[in-house]
């Protein structure tokens, strides 16, 4: 394992870019654990041991299939009665805008209306050839473009917040996908921007797409994968295990009174679909 992180006088936090633990639990297998670095993410890990409080739980939530299909055939139906050309609403995109609005309305914060609130996703663009900047097929690596979707809160909590948010990601997914380097010279801007303004800001981790559920060291497979976070501001994506007709799981951490609250929502509104 990398060293340690550790704390500077200016009370910057340093973490190893990548450290890998693996751990072995005597007759009941192991476990291996990556953490992963980035500057955003430091930062926010940073603000969130100096202030967090200390009753956050974690729950890891599962999406059937049937729960999928019934948002998408929501959005399919709401798009074409606004009019809208196309939209990009993958199950990321979906399941993104249901969990960002199921928190936001969790939320015990008296803003305005018209405050803003921000999602901040990565996607993968080692596959993108854009202006002659594509990558080489024998690299072996990330390739991680930033895109932040921005909605005001009447509108993520309003009664189409779900159809909204999924528009509002799917138009920056879409555009990104078309030029996946267009704000890559803003980036430190963009964050620094949010930071002062105070705007609030959700993060994504992980993605459905990885497959960590299928692979196999000669071990056998894992029984189960998280993203382990202390972060009220982060959800995590990842595959499924299959149980039930499940095929994306989502992890949340929130205080206990939240988290009641950000359930209760949840299961509304797919009841509801």
């Amino acid at each position: 394992m990398l060293p340690s992180s550790r704390v500077l006088e200016d009370g910057t936090l340093l973490i190893p870019p990548m450290a890998i633990q693996l751990t072995i639990f005597p007759n009941s297998g192991f476990t291996i654990c990556f953490n992963f670095s980035l500057e955003f993410a430091k930062r926010k890990v940073h603000e969130h041991c100096h202030n967090a409080p200390s009753e956050n739980v974690r729950r890891t939530f599962v999406l059937r299939r049937d729960h999928v299909d019934n948002l998408k055939k929501y959005v399919s139906t709401e798009y074409q009665r606004h009019g809208i050309g196309t939209l990009h609403f993958s199950i990321f995109v979906v399941t993104c805008s249901l969990f960002w609005v199921c928190k936001v309305r969790s939320e015990e914060i008296n803003d305005d209306d018209e405050e803003l609130y921000y999602l901040c996703y990565w996607l993968d663009c080692r596959t993108r050839n854009i202006g002659g900047l594509g990558i080489p097929s024998t690299y072996f690596g990330n390739c991680l473009v930033n895109g932040m979707a921005a909605m005001k809160k009447s509108e993520l909590v309003g009664q189409n917040g779900i159809f909204e948010a999924t528009v509002a990601i799917g138009n920056k997914v879409s555009e990104m996908q078309c030029e996946p380097y267009k704000y890559a010279d803003t980036l430190n801007s963009i964050f620094s921007e949010v930071a002062r303004a105070g705007h609030h800001l959700s993060a994504i981790a992980g993605s459905p797409k990885l497959d960590v559920y299928e692979t196999d060291f000669g071990w056998g497979k894992p029984k189960l994968s998280e993203v382990v976070h202390i972060n009220p501001q982060v959800l995590s994506l990842s595959d499924c295990r299959g149980k039930e007709g499940g095929i994306i799981e989502v992890g949340v951490v929130l205080g206990r009174t939240q988290m009641h609250k950000f359930s209760n929502f949840l299961q509304e509104i797919l009841a509801e679909f």
